[in-house]
């Protein structure tokens, strides 16, 4: 019976990850009804486009070196391009037109649900 409960490092991970598909679900909604207003060369943003990027490097990296199993590895590629992509698209903001922000911060969204929807399944499939 222990082996199928969740362990407390993996119930912090699906809630991290249900948070961060609502994220991506709020992104979604608001950059479908045209609600985003964002600076886009201001400093903070950069650096949250950066540090989602490094985030991104530094998942990819544990993935690569760690000994974990198959399906492990996929989760943390899965979390790593994600966030790769997401930090792209937040520094591509800064130099392309207003009228890009709304659509690009929807794809952001959509791939931060498909992230979760993603791992959930790969969660499932490890059990």
């Amino acid at each position: 019976m222990a082996s199928s409960a969740l362990n407390p490092i993996k119930l912090q991970q699906a809630f991290g990850e249900i948070i961060l598909m609502l994220l991506g679900a709020l992104l979604l909604f608001l950059a479908a009804r045209g609600l985003l207003s964002v600076e886009r060369r201001s400093p903070a943003w950069i650096a949250v486009g950066g540090l989602v990027v490094y985030r991104g490097v530094r998942s990819f990296v544990a993935a690569r070196s760690g000994s974990a199993g198959n399906v492990v590895r996929w989760e943390e590629y899965v979390r790593s391009g994600s966030l790769l992509v997401v930090g792209a698209i937040i520094l591509s903001s800064a130099g392309l037109p207003p009228s890009s922000l709304g659509p690009l911060l929807g794809s952001a969204g959509a791939i931060l649900v498909l992230r979760g929807l993603a791992n959930a399944a790969l969660t499932l499939r490890a059990r």
